[in-house]
């Protein structure tokens, strides 16, 4: 049976082994050590962005409805 493709390769949950800022509201919102957040790789150096908890939820719902939509159009 051939491989299932990964389509989710840019996006990724770690645990920060420092203090990050969040992209979303970088004044704002910060990252502590050991919490995890969400990771996302992507523009022109394919740079990671991070974001904390709060800001990451309503980023996996518009996600998860552009999947659900496209998994209906199938």
């Amino acid at each position: 049976m051939a491989k299932i493709r990964e389509v989710l390769i840019h996006v990724s949950v770690e645990t920060a082994s420092g203090r990050r800022k969040c992209a979303r509201k970088p004044g704002v919102h910060s990252i502590a050590k050991g919490e995890s957040c969400l990771v996302v790789k992507g523009g022109e150096y394919n740079a990671p962005k991070s974001y904390c908890r709060e800001c990451a939820a309503p980023i996996l719902d518009k996600a998860e409805r552009q999947l659900s939509d496209m998994k209906s159009e199938l």
